[in-house]
């Protein structure tokens, strides 16, 4: 498999990272979840946290390379056959998580910082904080980032149910294509 997109097919980086993306913003969205039913200050609070802020920071580091190799790297054209709409719905829905997911870590890095929570990733350096302690600001940006939260579950459930409906009942090769080559025989019937 290639490492660069082709007019065809995801290359091996591009499917490297929207998988390690998926779980990990399933895994960050689960995590945040568990952290608000729990409630701030309890033990298990704790180690929730210690977990959904270094891998926010992963996030963010994904998210950059991922955007970049998507402005580097082409992008498979979608079938023929494909309605105009479900084009243009296909653009809104990626544009819309890259966006979300920006909203997303970007409302978390303001609410620790205007809560004067440094966000501190178990490494020896630390992200700056925006300011200095604003309350207002910082439940405001907690807020975003609840908000932002189910508009990414709502994306990722439209995207996921897509993909699904592209393979069973199109029987084209929109998802296979972000699927390594070896999960399907050169006709695009599955092993």
């Amino acid at each position: 498999m290639a490492l660069k997109n082709t007019t065809q097919r995801w290359g091996w980086l591009a499917q490297a990272l929207h998988w390690a993306m998926a779980l990990l913003i399933i895994e960050q969205l689960t995590t945040g979840r568990i952290m608000a039913w729990l409630g701030a200050g309890e033990a298990q609070d704790e180690l929730f946290y210690a977990l959904h802020e270094p891998l926010g920071v992963l996030a963010l580091l994904l998210l950059i390379v991922r955007f970049g190799w998507r402005m580097l790297s082409p992008t498979p054209t979608l079938p023929e056959a494909m309605p105009t709409w479900q084009v243009r719905a296909s653009h809104i829905s990626h544009w819309g998580l890259y966006i979300a997911i920006t909203l997303m870590i970007g409302s978390a890095w303001s609410m620790a910082s205007f809560a004067n929570f440094p966000v501190s990733p178990n490494a020896p350096w630390t992200l700056p904080n925006f300011s200095d302690y604003n309350r207002d600001i910082a439940r405001r940006s907690y807020n975003v980032h609840v908000w932002v939260g189910w508009t990414i579950v709502t994306l990722v459930s439209v995207h996921m149910i897509a993909a699904i409906k592209h393979h069973i009942i199109d029987k084209d090769t929109v998802l296979r294509r972000m699927l390594p080559e070896r999960f399907f025989k050169p006709d695009g019937e599955t092993s």
